[in-house]
């Protein structure tokens, strides 16, 4: 193999990389999924890892993981979550977290506790000004108010529930 293909090969795959790097920045893609594990604790949350060094490819790449578990107690009725980026609504069950890998441009999302007494709040589960540095956000959504960290241990209230 000539050095004159060797190095079109390089600049091709350069331009390749360039292209995926463009296209996670600008459209973001998303992929979301529910965390159906079988376990029974309401605190079930995935874990960070906020304690291990950044990942170098999700900084470049401006992605954030976004973790959000409904820590209602069990008789609580239904907790529904909505965002302007989801065609429907989702329904949360308690204990298992609902996990979205997107690009870090403000998310926002809206809540609905219980149909029969609804109580409603909104939250920016995603912002740049507040979360920028931080790969993973974890939301708790609990009987007072959706609450947010960093680290999946310290948690602060952001919100309280009102009428919808």
């Amino acid at each position: 193999m000539s050095t004159t293909t060797l190095i079109r090969a390089f600049f091709f795959f350069l331009f390749i990389l360039h292209l995926m790097v463009c296209f996670y920045s600008t459209f973001g893609k998303t992929l979301s999924y529910n965390n159906n594990n079988n376990n029974n604790n309401n605190n079930t949350m995935i874990p960070s890892n906020s304690s291990s060094p950044s990942s170098n490819i999700s900084d470049f790449l401006n992605i954030v993981a976004i973790s959000i578990v409904n820590d209602l107690p069990p008789q609580s009725g239904s907790l529904i979550f909505t965002a302007i980026d989801f065609s429907s609504p989702v329904s949360l069950e308690p204990g298992k977290p609902f996990v979205q890998v997107t690009n870090t441009q403000v998310k926002f999302a809206y809540f609905q506790l219980d149909p029969f007494d609804p109580k409603c709040c909104s939250i920016a589960r995603y912002d740049p000004k507040v979360d920028a540095g931080h790969r993973d956000v974890f939301w708790s959504v609990r009987k007072d108010g959706p609450y947010h960290s960093w680290d999946n241990r310290n948690w602060r209230r952001t919100t309280t529930w009102g009428k919808c």
